[in-house]
């Protein structure tokens, strides 16, 4: 005995949309409440805008604002002291320039270099060169200085 089947119903129908009320629509609206707040951009002070505070504040010294001495004195004895970006140190130039065309040298051919082997290479350098053990880098800390520059 066969059975039979039931029969198929009509597709399921959306509802229709909301009506809206045509008075909310009655002109350009924004999207937001919320006001857009200004951009404060922070700028770093140049050399010789430091050195134009630093005049300014010798000739007010009676004012009750004071700079020691020993900040302006070390403002004038390092320039870089006062720029937002801090100075990479190089200890041993010879060291760096190897290790500099070693890398260019490996990037010319297609090879990728990692932090790992520009350690290696560089205690390499090092012994090449007789560089004594107390002016070796002992850390990895100059790697990440060593890529940005």
């Amino acid at each position: 005995m066969v059975k039979k089947r039931k029969p198929r119903t009509a597709p399921y129908k959306k509802p229709d949309p909301m009506p809206r009320n045509p008075a909310q629509n009655s002109g350009p609206q924004p999207r937001t409440s919320a006001k857009k707040q200004p951009k404060h951009e922070r700028s770093n002070l140049t050399l010789h805008d430091w050195l134009t505070v630093v005049a300014w504040v010798d000739e007010r010294r009676e004012s009750g604002f004071k700079v020691s001495q020993q900040d302006v004195a070390h403002a004038e004895a390092n320039p870089s002291a006062l720029s937002a970006k801090r100075v990479r140190v190089v200890t041993r130039p010879d060291v760096e320039k190897s290790l500099y065309l070693w890398v260019k040298h490996m990037e010319e051919k297609g090879e990728h270099v990692t932090g790992h082997m520009l350690v290696e290479k560089r205690r390499r350098f090092e012994e090449m060169m007789n560089v004594p053990e107390n002016e070796r880098l002992q850390s990895n800390r100059w790697v990440q200085s060593f890529c940005a520059a």
